[in-house]
């Protein structure tokens, strides 16, 4: 699939594909990608004429394209996926309106988050900050607003790994071995090799793993992920308010309870994966290895305000929480990131967000990539510059089993491109893309959550091909 977008708001909703469900039952709230422009007028239901006479023409009235109710039995399906299947005629609009909205929010993280809820029809609950904060010793040379954002993000980290302990805490330690080893992306495989799909759904584990799942308290990662995204965003308001002061203050590092803490200076630095928190004022900067990815309960976070940085690294880096949270903001320049499998946005059973404010940005990477999910929440977001997304297969919004993945482009002229490297066994010639905006359930057994692609404005080029 290739195509170029013009001027006008272009809506297109996949609700199932016929292609797909030879090899697996596609549930999902939506498969999703709209390109829309907040100012565009959308009609709230397609012209009565036009649909009633298409369908008068092959003996169908409106009622036929529900899905009937009891081929939905899932304790995972969302509120969202409910209403859609039972009227999808309500999908494109509200899809639209969705995607308009978190466009509009695009520019301020923590209000994004807040409406991430809507991907599944929820309303977000509350945020209340529980946990008291404490003053973290950090050396007495750090530049106040330096020290500030540094004890800003670290009383986030410290609530949020309390609310990540809470959302397992219903589960055994072999329930959580269940999930890493049947439930994580690896384990599901692709979906597109039926003989893998036919084992998967034959697996008594598989279901045992399922189960155990439903103990863990989606709600406690959200509030995780919106606690470390407040308190990053408010630590890059006062550094970049005081950027000049946070430019004096020399690179250094030094170790905290909750980990290690990189602060980098005005030149070319290279940060490694072994810190919790990098704040980096300026410079051409190189991030290697697993950065910005919390595991196990923990939380990682980046704060890089300019400078053409290169973020390198291979599998599960680049927010890319594995029951964690993960956090990147760049404010400034011409980025390349590059990975392999899991990265830039991805939350399995936990929330990543990678947020980049302007420059003609690269994105690379392989499967599960730019926007993905299981089980948890996964996010990118680029305000300005004409970027480029390449993947090879599960990426630019792609969200599998209950999940909700999100990529949101503001403007510039993009280009998205999937399908590379990923063969599809029943033709030799094509490709897999499981991307730009698809999400996937396992029949039978569990629904599949939600993912969107919405792009503000620009002439953007998308490339895929099955599914």
């Amino acid at each position: 699939m290739t195509g170029k977008k013009d001027s006008r708001p272009l809506t297109r909703t996949h609700p199932h594909g016929a292609p797909a469900l030879r090899s697996a039952w596609i549930l999902f709230a939506s498969i999703l990608l709209v390109l829309a422009h907040p100012a565009a007028p959308a009609a709230r239901e397609p012209s009565p004429f036009l649909l009633d006479h298409a369908l008068e023409a092959v003996a169908l009235t409106r009622p036929d394209l529900s899905i009937r109710s009891d081929l939905l039995d899932s304790p995972h399906a969302s509120l969202l996926f409910q209403q859609w299947m039972h009227a999808p005629l309500l999908s494109p609009n509200e899809g639209k309106d969705l995607a308009v909205r978190l466009l509009s929010l695009a520019e301020r993280p923590p209000q994004w988050v807040e409406a991430l809820p809507g991907l599944t029809g929820d309303e977000p609950p509350p945020l209340v900050s529980t946990f008291p904060s404490r003053t973290w010793a950090v050396p007495e040379d750090l530049a106040p607003p330096v020290r500030e954002a540094v004890q800003c993000v670290l009383n986030g980290m410290q609530e949020a790994r309390s609310l990540l302990k809470e959302a397992f805490r219903d589960l055994s330690p072999d329930e959580r071995a269940l999930l890493a080893e049947h439930l994580y992306p690896e384990a599901l495989g692709t979906g597109g090799d039926g003989a893998s799909l036919e084992r998967l759904l034959a697996d008594d584990q598989v279901r045992d793993a399922l189960a155990a799942a439903s103990a863990v308290d989606r709600s406690h990662i959200l509030q995780a992920g919106r606690i470390v995204v407040q308190a990053a965003w408010l630590a890059a308001d006062s550094l970049l308010r005081h950027r000049d002061k946070a430019l004096a203050s020399a690179p250094t590092t030094f170790r905290t309870p909750l980990g290690l803490v990189r602060i980098g200076g005005p030149g070319d630095d290279v940060h490694d994966d072994s810190a919790i928190l990098v704040i980096d004022p300026g410079g051409s900067d190189t991030y290697k290895g697993r950065v910005a990815s919390g595991e196990d309960g923990t939380c990682g976070v980046v704060i890089d305000l300019a400078g053409d940085d290169t973020y390198l690294g291979e599998d599960l880096t680049q927010c890319v929480p594995m029951h964690g949270v993960g956090m990147l903001l760049d404010f400034q320049g011409n980025d390349l990131y590059k990975a392999s499998n899991g990265a830039q946005g991805m939350g399995v059973f936990g929330f990543g967000l990678l947020w980049d404010a302007e420059g003609d940005d690269l994105y690379r990477g392989r499967r599960f990539v730019q926007a993905a999910s299981c089980w948890g929440y996964g996010g990118l977001i680029d305000l300005h510059g004409s970027d480029t997304y390449v993947c090879d297969s599960q990426g630019q919004a792609s969200a599998w089993l209950p999940g909700s993945a999100a990529l949101c482009d503001r403007c510039g002229d993009d280009r998205y491109v999937a399908g590379r490297n990923a063969m599809d066994r029943r033709e030799p010639d094509m490709h897999q893309s499981f991307a730009q905006g698809f999400a996937m359930g396992l029949r039978n057994q569990c629904a599949g959550g939600t993912a969107l692609l919405a792009d503000g404005a620009g002439n953007d080029l998308y490339q895929g091909q099955y599914f």
